[in-house]
């Protein structure tokens, strides 16, 4: 939670990049949270045509993004397309930890369940507003698949 953050941890925060390149045995990858063309909000879920504009001018082997906290991998033959999901926002209706295994250039995803109850207790010992909290547990508890959580499905 922000609150918890401190001068320190806000710095270095400021100074990561929006988006990275970097090769991984012998793989070229592009990390970015939403997509190439707009690193930080453009919201685009697996729309082939839409992601095939997206990779026009890119020359790497994987895009990996996460906006959309939906599992999702989209091959198009000189670049592949990653969303590993969410460790903690889930919005495909799973609610167990996401993530994705790159090697040797195939691609497995993963799920892992945790203790969602501690989570929450965790959450309060932290000062978060109960209201935040209570739209956090129904995304966590329903993997994001609920209409009343308060965020976006």
């Amino acid at each position: 939670h922000y609150a918890s953050l401190d001068d320190g941890h806000l710095t270095w925060l400021a100074q990561l990049p929006v988006t990275r390149h970097l090769e991984l045995d012998g793989h070229r990858f592009l990390l970015v949270h939403a997509t190439p063309r707009d690193p930080m909000d453009e919201y685009l879920g697996d729309s082939t045509e839409q992601w095939q504009q997206r990779l026009e001018h890119l020359d790497v082997d994987f895009v990996c993004v996460g906006h959309t906290h939906v599992p999702m991998h989209l091959d198009f033959g000189r670049t592949q397309v990653i969303n590993p999901g969410s460790v903690g926002q889930p919005r495909d209706g799973d609610p167990r930890a996401a993530y994705a295994i790159i090697d040797k250039g195939q691609v497995e995803f993963r799920r892992v369940p945790y203790d969602i109850d501690q989570t929450i207790h965790h959450m309060r010992r932290c000062g978060i507003d109960d209201q935040v909290i209570q739209k956090a547990e129904s995304v966590l508890r329903s993997g994001g698949n609920t209409t009343s959580s308060g965020f976006a499905d």
